[in-house]
């Protein structure tokens, strides 16, 4: 590192002691200090929400497995009036499968499941396998990310707002810091923006109209930690 380059970014750090209000000196040097990291981070969940969403869509075992779950559950149900004749259900209702035990306690409705598709259909087996990006994307709330970005907006607009009478006393590379990462965040915001509609779209595919992506990943992630353990199970 040069000489030249270290004190660019000195004088870089020292110019909001120019500014009168600590409050903004701080938030100034706190955002400048994490907008780049920050700005990324939001950009590759973006990015790994919509891998999720595509994987989701065109899983080719999803659907089927899906039927198989309906078709075993209308058939334990065949007695029941109101029961028997279900044309869909909940995702999160997949990881109540396992808590449908037999008499004997030995097995559960998902093992029923596993069995019949071993028997019927192998391939839908590699379910676990073709959705495994949902156990990365689990622990992301899409919302927090949204409001996050916005709470962001909101400052560096705010912090603008309060350089912008003293402008003739600071240095212009903070307002033109300022433009440039208001700029950035209201792409990011726009991006965001799709995402949800992504979402939306999503939610209509797994037919469901109250959809919570984060819900729905955590539900996905765990049944298919719960398929993977009853197809070991199954071969034994």
């Amino acid at each position: 590192v040069s000489t030249q380059s270290t004190w660019a970014a000195a004088r870089f750090c020292l110019l909001p002691l120019r500014i009168p209000s600590m409050s903004a000196r701080l938030k100034v040097l706190l955002l400048n200090l994490r907008f780049d990291e920050y700005l990324n981070g939001i950009r590759d969940s973006i990015k790994l929400f919509r891998k999720t969403i595509h994987t989701i869509q065109k899983c080719p075992y999803l659907p089927y497995v899906l039927r198989y779950v309906l078709l075993m559950g209308n058939f334990l149900n065949r007695g029941a009036e109101r029961l028997h004749t279900q044309t869909g259900f909940r995702i999160s209702d997949l990881i109540k499968l396992k808590e449908l035990r037999s008499n004997d306690g030995r097995s559960n409705l998902l093992d029923y499941v596993i069995d019949f598709i071993r028997r019927h259909d192998e391939k839908l087996l590699m379910l676990p396998q073709s959705l495994s990006i949902v156990h990365q994307i689990k622990s992301r709330n899409p919302h927090d990310m949204q409001n996050s970005i916005q709470a962001t907006y909101d400052d560096i607009i705010q912090l603008r707002n309060e350089l912008l009478p003293i402008a003739d006393q600071i240095s212009s590379s903070w307002l033109e810091f300022l433009t440039n990462a208001e700029e950035m965040v209201v792409k990011v915001k726009d991006n965001c923006h799709q995402l949800f509609h992504q979402f939306k779209e999503l939610g209509t595919y797994l037919g469901e109209l109250e959809f919570d992506p984060q819900k729905c990943f955590e539900n996905l992630s765990q049944f298919c930690l719960d398929f993977e353990t009853s197809c070991k199970k199954s071969v034994k």
